[in-house]
């Protein structure tokens, strides 16, 4: 299980999986041919792979707004026109990130068939094999989350209820 590296490939990557400044998502300077919309988006998504390097390379408390909004490609002003701050956009990664991986957790577990032993195999396999693909984001969620404080913790356990429904019958 392997994320595709860009959504026309038929998966929504998951933060981490392609570097802020990836050439694609590239916004041209001059005359907007973009809705402010796309621009927004384009920029939020850059940032949500910047926040996961950086915070994984250097852990929450030492990544700055700076080294986040270098890595993504972004100014400082559309940082915190989509951020509150840097909790708020590790926050707003995580859900996006953890909304992803439920995603495939719940295509895999459906797609295993009727055996619920199986289903489950087929979830906790996808869920593993995700974050060893992603370990950027893996260190993000797993390791740097409770550096984020109690929203942040809150989140996780928010996430790991989540889990339940495939570990049960």
């Amino acid at each position: 299980m392997s994320l595709a590296p860009h959504p026309e490939a038929g998966a929504t990557p998951l933060p981490g999986a392609r570097p802020g400044r990836d050439p694609e998502r590239a916004i041209k300077r001059g005359p907007r041919r973009l809705s402010a919309e796309v621009v927004a988006a384009t920029q939020r998504d850059r940032l949500f792979d910047g926040l996961v390097h950086e915070v994984a390379a250097k852990g929450y408390d030492n990544a700055r707004v700076t080294d986040i909004c270098r890595a993504a490609g972004v100014t400082r002003p559309a940082f915190y026109a989509l951020f509150a701050g840097k909790e708020d956009a590790l926050l707003a990664t995580y859900r996006h990130g953890t909304a992803v991986l439920l995603r495939l957790m719940d295509d895999a577990y459906a797609d295993a068939g009727p055996d619920w032993t199986d289903a489950a195999r087929a979830a906790l396999r996808t869920l593993l094999e995700v974050l060893a693909s992603v370990p950027a984001f893996a260190r993000m969620a797993l390791v740097e989350i409770d550096a984020a404080g109690p929203a942040a913790r809150d989140e996780r356990d928010l996430l790991l209820s989540r889990f339940h429904r495939f570990f049960h019958p």
